[in-house]
């Protein structure tokens, strides 16, 4: 490597310099070092990614769910957890509802 070799001539020991990369596993660390390719790298962390976004798509409604059932089983805290989640689940069908009968008595 460029870089290691004029450390070294300008009177860096091994000692002193550090190198850190990816390596193919043979020779000395100087000689595996191997060039990244910078598209082959952003592969890379895109694979990663979606994994990731995969794993959270699937486990996320799974722990929620379970969350929810655990709430449920706290004596009174249960209880309003589901009357607020029931009062939020039914509040925009009424509400809708109630602007519909609203226009509709207006027309007439």
């Amino acid at each position: 490597m460029r870089a290691v070799q004029e450390l070294k001539t300008n009177g860096f020991t091994d000692k002193q310099i550090s190198v850190i990369g990816h390596t193919k596993g043979t020779g000395t660390a100087e000689d595996e070092l191997e060039s990244q390719d910078p598209e082959h790298e952003m592969d890379k962390s895109m694979k990663v990614a979606a994994t990731t976004v995969g794993i959270g798509a699937v486990l996320g409604p799974i722990l929620g769910a379970l969350a929810g059932v655990g709430i449920l089983a706290i004596p009174g805290v249960g209880f309003l957890s589901f009357l607020s989640a029931a009062v939020l689940f039914l509040h925009w069908p009424l509400q809708v509802s109630i602007k519909h009968m609203k226009r509709n008595t207006r027309n007439t």
